[in-house]
């Protein structure tokens, strides 16, 4: 008995030609199908750091000030965002501490803070005998720790900035945060002090008022300058001993940093590694 075996052949395809050509167009739609999947961005916003408030998606690749725009608008028609008083600007957003965050980049900050915080317990441990430095180190950690930290993208984030064209204003492929914080109220001095606290802000102040109220370190505080962390992020170091003190007056929300000195010498990039950090910092 001879077995016979006919050949297999999609309903409607008679011809080899219109089969490759449907597979063809099959083919090219899952790859328009996953394209789209892969380079859709996701935006959370937020005004602060502990409460996201709305979450936008984009079908194609948009541009930041696209993402700015929709971001600030959605989160203008939310009802909390409705009923808060705003008495420093007319849109309620503090433009100079607004942030873009990649999410996909979260891991590296989690571990530059755990690198600060492994180096803040190791120095602890070793001036344990001086209680004063042991407070000093016991308050920046606890200040570092109860801070939250984002991948800062390196653009500007300013609302009428990009609407006029004065900003770079690249294409977005990612996950990302938009932060838009209301106005802080505070300045937080850290650092080779006794306490690290926060000050009420008021705009006839100069850094060395707020360091002033304050005790550093006697051998172990750097005493000619102090690092200024600004909200979006940028750092300036800031003369304040009296022979070169800056008239220098601050952005609501900075922090200033005074640095520690004879430290040793396995702690040599430390008070980089903790200035890095808190560039990092979400209002």
């Amino acid at each position: 008995m001879k077995l016979s075996h006919d050949r297999v052949s999609a309903p409607g395809f008679a011809k080899s030609g219109e089969w490759v050509r449907w597979l063809k167009g099959v083919a090219l739609l899952l790859c328009s199908l996953f394209a789209t999947s892969t380079f859709a961005t996701t935006l959370m916003v937020q005004q602060t750091a502990q409460e996201p408030l709305l979450s936008l998606s984009f079908s194609q690749t948009p541009r930041l000030s696209q993402v700015v725009i929709e971001g600030k608008n959605a989160l203008q028609k939310l009802p909390s965002y409705q009923e808060t008083e705003r008495s420093h600007q007319s849109d309620g957003i503090f433009w100079p501490a607004a942030a873009l965050l990649d999410n996909a980049k979260q891991a590296s900050v989690e571990q530059l803070k755990t690198n600060v915080t492994d180096q803040l317990f190791r120095l602890y441990n070793e001036w344990a005998e001086d209680a004063d430095k042991k407070q000093a180190i016991d308050a920046l950690l606890r200040f570092i720790e109860a801070q939250d930290y984002g991948f800062r993208v390196d653009v500007n984030v300013d609302h009428d900035g990009l609407l006029l064209g004065q900003h770079p204003n690249p294409l977005l492929d990612s996950h990302y945060t938009l932060l838009l914080p209301s106005r802080p109220s505070s300045i937080d001095v850290l650092g080779a002090i006794q306490h690290s606290a926060s000050s009420d802000w008021a705009s006839g102040l100069i850094i060395s008022d707020y360091i002033d109220n304050h005790d550093r370190l006697f051998w172990y505080a750097e005493r000619s300058h102090v690092v200024v962390i600004e909200p979006n992020g940028n750092t300036q170091s800031v003369p304040v001993a009296y022979w070169n003190n800056a008239d220098s007056r601050l952005v609501p929300g900075s922090i200033v940093y005074v640095p520690f000195t004879s430290l040793p010498s396995t702690f040599d990039s430390l008070n980089t590694t903790i200035v890095n950090l808190l560039k990092l910092r979400m209002m």
